[in-house]
């Protein structure tokens, strides 16, 4: 019994050899007409013989990897790595059960470095590597001088996708080239020959005048590549050089010869100055320079003459601006100190606080910040005006008005409007200075006016120096200069109707137009058809006393009337002047006036309709008459022929 157990199992340790031996004794592939080809890290194997495609066929692509079933006439393995040699195993069964097996020896290639960035930081040309894929010992890179550098060898952490190398730069020479290898023993090095237009640095100088930084910017030398141009102004953080703040961006930049740019700089911060030449988001060049301001100065400043004004319900609050128009810097107004609100104004002096008065707050003020975004400086600027008890004043009105004054009157009534720290101010138009007034005068006139114009007549209550006041203002106008009567004389008569003809003269300006209204007609003068001295003719008649009236007209304001009046004598042959006897007077309302004018003007056209209308009866009646004639005479001859006929 031991023999036969002892037997069985030699038996089965010789077909285990058996097997073995024919595994270790496997052909290549090419005696079977198999043929394989090779793309990146992947083997295409071909099974090329109808033979072979009926067999049951399996492929082990590499030893630790599970055998797949092959179906058509091709079969791909897939991932075998770059820089690696192997075999595939392949197994062929007939029908009858035999197993053929052959192998296909192969070796993939290494893989070429590639670029991942190309820029040119100032004075050097950095190259981002990328790292191989596949299995290699290390890469070495060859600048333009020689240099050599040696990168992601064993010492390099696998997690190192890419690594940047550093080539000296040649100044003003845009064409360059670099080699990149990919290094393994026994396998042939993988080359990456590149030669590369390189993007040259923005040439720039820069100056500083306290805060004032001056950047002059020259254009680089040019290149074949189609690429644009950057400017920034970044500056670090007080307590963190991380965090980073842009003070200014300019995009599309064109750098030519002469370029300048100025900023105020915050004191005691480094900023940071960098021109970018930009041909695409991989490959760019860069020249920069810090420069920090030092100073001892408080900034930003505190705004100067603060002043507020009440006026109508508003509060107009105004002040003046210490920094320099280079300074990025706005204004926060708050008008309420009951409330929160506020109102960024920019960099605006002057901000109108809408229906509030002096008596509904306590104070205003004006905060000064840096405008730039995210970025709150450590020191905060406020000014504030504290609203004290401010005087009324009193509801004025005019009171008179001539071509050069105008009288305004009030009541005073109130001893309450007196005070030690305010002083009552008149302003006789928009632009004029203030006058210091007695309240308890009651009139003030504004004289030295000019004629025919239109002011403003302000007064004020203000404390010493105007910083707050309290205005009200009301709007009126000079009367209209009239026109100067010079001379006049008579014709002589025809029928009892004769002409007077007067000299005159208009204003010398402000006005219109100007309308002459004579007896029986008027006459419109634009301004630009007067001169210094004018002449007017009109129909009178003789001993009937007549007015001649001159209107000086201007939009928006009174009419000023001038009227003649006189008797012409009843000599029809006298001729000589009588401006002796004669009355002129001067009016100036606009009712009356244009109410003289507009009913002459209607009267003329009621007789020119008149006269129209009687013309065309006259010729209706005198066509009637000649239709009448004729036919009296055609109904004669028409009689008579008849008699003789009979």
């Amino acid at each position: 019994m031991m023999k036969i157990f002892t037997s069985k199992y030699t038996i089965l340790i010789l077909l285990i050899f058996i097997f073995q031996n024919e595994n270790i004794a496997a052909v290549t592939c090419d005696n079977y007409n198999i043929t394989y080809s090779q793309q990146n890290d992947a083997v295409t194997i071909n099974f090329s013989s109808n033979d072979l495609l009926k067999l049951n066929r399996k492929v082990q692509c590499t030893p630790t990897s599970t055998e797949e079933t092959v179906y058509g006439c091709a079969h791909q393995c897939v991932g075998l790595g770059y820089g690696q040699e192997g075999e595939i195993f392949i197994e062929m069964q007939h029908d009858n059960g035999t197993i053929q097996p052959c192998t296909i020896a192969y070796t993939i290639e290494l893989c070429e470095p590639t670029l991942a960035f190309f820029n040119v930081p100032g004075d050097k040309v950095r190259l981002g590597i990328n790292r191989p894929m596949g299995s290699f010992d290390y890469v070495n890179v060859q600048c333009s001088n020689n240099e050599s550098y040696l990168i992601f060898n064993t010492s390099t952490p696998l997690n190192s996708s890419i690594i940047t190398v550093d080539c000296s730069f040649i100044p003003n020479l845009p064409l360059m080239s670099f080699i990149l290898e990919t290094i393994k023993k026994d396998f042939r090095t993988a080359v990456n020959h590149i030669s590369q237009e390189v993007p040259l640095p923005v040439p720039f100088d820069f100056s500083l005048d306290s805060r004032l930084l001056t950047i002059r910017a020259y254009a680089p030398p040019l290149m074949n590549l189609n690429s644009t141009y950057e400017f920034q102004l970044i500056f670090f953080d007080k307590n963190d050089e991380h965090i980073i703040y842009k003070r200014a961006t300019i995009v599309n930049l064109l750098p030519n010869l002469g370029i300048s740019f100025n900023y105020s700089l915050i004191p005691n911060l480094e900023h940071k100055i960098i021109f970018t030449h930009i041909v695409n988001a991989t490959m760019y060049a860069e020249s920069s320079s810090i420069v920090s301001p030092i100073s001892n100065m408080l900034y930003p400043f505190a705004v100067i003459n603060l002043h507020i004004e009440e006026n109508y319900h508003n509060i107009i609050v105004s002040w003046s601006d210490s920094h320099s128009s280079y300074d990025q810097i706005e204004y926060i107004v708050s008008c309420n100190s009951n409330n929160n609100l506020t109102r960024n104004v920019g960099r605006n002096t002057t901000y109108v606080c809408e229906n509030i008065t002096f008596n509904e707050t306590n104070s205003i003020s004006v905060e000064t910040r840096l405008a730039i975004p995210g970025y709150i400086h450590d020191r905060m600027v406020i000014a504030i005006l504290d609203v004290p008890q401010v005087p009324q004043i009193p509801i004025f009105e005019v009171f008179n008005r001539t071509e050069t004054s105008i009288t305004v009157r009030w009541q005073y009534n109130n001893d309450s409007f007196l005070t030690n720290t305010f002083e009552y101010n008149i302003k006789c138009g928009l632009n004029a200075n203030p006058i210091q007034i007695d309240i308890r005068s009651n009139e003030y006139v504004c004289q030295s006016l000019e004629e025919g114009t239109i002011y403003v007549i302000t007064m004020l209550v203000g404390s010493f120096f105007n910083i707050i006041q309290r205005s009200s203002s009301i709007q009126t106008n000079t009367l209209l200069p009239t026109c100067q009567y010079q001379s006049h004389f008579y014709s002589s008569d025809f029928n009892g109707t004769r002409f007077v003809i007067i000299e005159w003269s208009p204003p010398d300006k402000n006005f219109d137009k100007i309308y002459v209204q004579c007896p029986s007609t008027y006459i419109p003068f634009e301004y630009n058809q007067v001169t210094s001295f004018m002449y007017i003719k009109c129909i009178i008649y003789n001993g009937v006393p007549f007015n001649v009236t001159f209107a000086t007209v201007k939009s928006g304001f009174e009419w000023a009337i001038f009227q003649f009046t006189d008797t012409p004598p009843t000599d029809s042959s006298s001729t000589a002047s009588t401006s002796l006897s004669a009355e002129t007077s001067s009016i100036t309302d606009s009712n009356c006036s244009q109410d003289i004018f507009l009913k002459t003007e209607i009267n003329m056209i009621k007789w020119r309709t008149a006269a129209i209308i009687a013309f065309i009866v006259a010729g209706v009646l005198a066509l009637s008459t000649i239709c009448l004639i004729v036919f009296s005479v055609l109904l004669y001859l028409r009689n008579r022929y008849n008699v003789r006929d009979e």
